[in-house]
């Protein structure tokens, strides 16, 4: 990932957080004219882009790798699970964004996906045990 300059990251200081609107030349008191969201110059938090990116993967190697060797499963999630907790709202001097927040739902959903997809496994084992003897 390359670094971003002064100006760049001045920049995203000034975008709105929920919809992306420009927010450049707007006071502290202006909302954002699209969607009446609190003007917020707080920087992003760092990291989250790309560590909810690979929650979601994990997430999804999990999904698939479930079936096959469930034990292995547990690996994946971990990362996944902890990304959750990471990304949660804090009083701090960062913001997280919108579509930040919005891979942390879905990385939720794909959790409890998950957790009812290895329940059905582990039903499908009790009804035909030689489901899982090859390991």
């Amino acid at each position: 990932m390359a670094k971003q300059t002064h100006e760049q990251r001045d920049k995203l200081r000034f975008i709105c957080h929920v919809c992306g609107y420009d927010m450049t030349g707007r006071t502290d008191a202006d909302p954002c004219p699209e969607c009446n969201t609190p003007f917020d110059t707080r920087l992003d938090l760092p990291g989250a882009e790309g560590r909810s990116k690979r929650a979601i993967a994990y997430m999804i190697c999990a999904m698939l790798i479930s079936p096959i060797v469930p034990p292995i499963a547990f690996g994946f999630m971990y990362p996944a699970m902890a990304t959750i907790y990471w990304l949660r709202p804090k009083k701090t001097s960062f913001r997280i964004a919108y579509r930040i927040t919005k891979r942390r739902k879905l990385i939720e959903i794909l959790v409890y996906v998950w957790f009812f997809e290895f329940m059905g496994l582990m039903w499908l084992d009790e009804i035909w045990p030689p489901l899982f003897e090859w390991w």
